[in-house]
């Protein structure tokens, strides 16, 4: 498989690490407009996370290595978070999204 073709990240190694429970609370988070992506650079994803508070989140990585840090205490207790989870679940999003359109672009042209 070709770089470029490889997805942003590995949304099962994701899953794994994180766990079952904070997974599905990172996808609610998504699912809830509760993540702002606030920059898209070559390597980190840079977002604000709403919560219990607002959390800033930097996720890191391609494909299999995923990583990131975030404000949260939960991430300096378990590491990876539900809202890394829920950062990486709108750029996916996000990521779909664009696709779709480009191609169905294509298709009309």
């Amino acid at each position: 498989m070709k770089a470029k073709s490889r997805p942003r990240f590995d949304v099962e190694v994701l899953r794994e690490r994180a766990g079952t429970k904070a997974f599905a609370r990172g996808e609610a988070h998504c699912a809830g407009g509760e993540v702002e992506i606030l920059g898209i650079d070559p390597r980190p994803v840079l977002a604000q996370v709403a919560g219990t508070e607002d959390y800033r989140v930097e996720l890191t990585g391609q494909a299999k290595d995923v990583s990131g840090v975030c404000s949260c205490p939960a991430y300096g207790d378990l590491g990876l978070c539900k809202h890394l989870v829920a950062t990486n679940r709108q750029i996916m999003s996000s990521m779909s999204s664009r696709s779709r359109r480009a191609s169905s672009a294509s298709a009309i042209s």
